[in-house]
């Protein structure tokens, strides 16, 4: 078991799976923005950071953290995010916690993210899960943008309820472009009829998606890997590994293997074992 599945765990309700939680708090709107580039010795360095709760973000040991200063999002809430990396510069972004979507006051939240990869970057996108709690209503939209010669590593996993609980509605979209150009475009919406059927999520708890662009995108395996997780290369220097498991850690260990990595005891791929490392 991962922190996290313990927190998904602890969290479960204590009534019927699937029940609606009463409403919350009415929602919130609130922005945040940071610009992170080169420090010195070459270390990642804030150049500019304007937040505002429940959004935070905080660098530390060289890696940048996402933080929520409270619970949710909840039903209500207007979120943005943008996080820009400077030209030249290799950033991890990690997060303190798992993100989980409640009901609130039982509006639709959303959640818009907006990354930007200058010339020369490594971004490392390493966050904890989003989790769909019973009765959320959530939209989550993210848009990335690499610069001609960025590298990326992006790790994105959703987990549809907490132990003991169904999903709430969930829409989770990711696209990646390099210079505007399509490379990506991904999504999941448990709104829609069929979403737990074989062609979808097939009764899975987590799905799973990693993507890496860049020269080592060639050095993964191609085609079914392990269990349900498989590896593409739609394009020469892009791999997306994506996966469904019935829990985090299992999830997280596969993804380990996939890399060539040892898992340490939280079944998260280590640092340095995750393509991009390194390089420019």
């Amino acid at each position: 078991m991962t922190a996290v599945d313990a927190v998904v765990a602890s969290a479960a309700p204590t009534g019927r799976p699937g029940e609606v939680h009463p409403p919350g708090p009415a929602g919130i709107s609130a922005a945040a923005r940071v610009v992170v580039g080169l420090g010195r010795q070459g270390r990642p360095r804030l150049l500019e950071r304007t937040t505002r709760p429940p959004l935070g973000m905080t660098l530390a040991g060289g890696d940048l953290y996402l933080r929520g200063t409270a619970g949710g999002p909840h039903g209500g809430d207007d979120l943005s995010t943008e996080v820009v990396v400077a030209p030249g510069t290799e950033l991890t972004v990690r997060s303190v916690a798992a993100t989980v979507a409640l009901p609130g006051d039982g509006s639709r939240s959303q959640h818009r993210m907006r990354v930007d990869v200058g010339e020369g970057a490594t971004l490392r996108w390493m966050p904890e899960p989003l989790v769909a709690a019973a009765g959320c209503h959530h939209r989550a939209d993210t848009v990335v943008d690499l610069a001609t010669d960025a590298h990326l590593v992006w790790r994105e996993e959703l987990v549809l309820g907490r132990t003991g609980e169904l999903a709430g509605r969930l829409s989770a979209g990711l696209r990646i472009t390099r210079n505007g150009r399509p490379l990506l475009a991904h999504a999941l919406d448990t709104s829609l009829p069929g979403w737990q059927g074989p062609a979808i999520t097939a009764g899975a708890r987590v799905v799973g998606l990693l993507v890496v662009v860049g020269p080592d995108a060639d050095e993964l395996p191609d085609g079914p890997v392990a269990g349900r997780l498989a590896v593409a290369h739609p394009e020469p220097h892009l791999a997306v590994v994506m996966g469904l498991d019935a829990d985090h850690a299992t999830w997280r260990r596969t993804l380990a293997q996939v890399l060539g990595a040892t898992p340490p005891a939280d079944g998260a791929p280590t640092r340095s074992s995750l393509p991009g490392k390194g390089t420019r």
